[in-house]
């Protein structure tokens, strides 16, 4: 035989429904006053580990993804003098090429090293 569940287990579910619990009075259920069942213990708190933080975030997903993001957007660029839509790498690339044609010892610097990282990319991958 199933014994029915004690008042005081038993879920209130309506709002404005009054509730004597663990023996003091009544309690009135509604709005930011939610079932005792259901409120949190003492010692107890909602969200233990809190909001995560932006750094939280690029710890947690790296900061590849994010600038690989921020890189494949499109921008506006003139090329010529006529206005061109392209990545902002491509933007890059080529600004930092015409930089380095016009003699910019620092862009010529950088366009050879890149240069390199993608020729010994390009000969990881191909096939032994």
């Amino acid at each position: 035989m199933t014994s029915k569940p004690l008042k005081s287990q038993q879920k209130p579910t309506r709002t404005g429904a009054t509730v004597s619990l663990h023996g003091r009075g009544p309690y009135r259920i509604g709005y930011a006053r939610p079932p005792e069942a259901y409120q949190f213990k003492p010692g107890q708190s909602g969200n233990l580990l809190g909001r995560p933080t932006a750094a939280t975030r690029l710890s947690r997903l790296g900061l590849a993804p994010l600038l690989a993001e921020a890189l494949a957007e499109p921008v506006m660029f003139y090329v010529g003098g006529k206005r061109r839509r392209m990545t902002r790498i491509t933007a890059m690339t080529k600004t930092f090429a015409a930089a380095a044609a016009a003699g910019d010892a620092h862009a010529v610097a950088l366009l050879v090293d890149l240069f390199r990282d993608v020729v010994e990319a390009l000969l990881l991958r191909l096939p032994a």
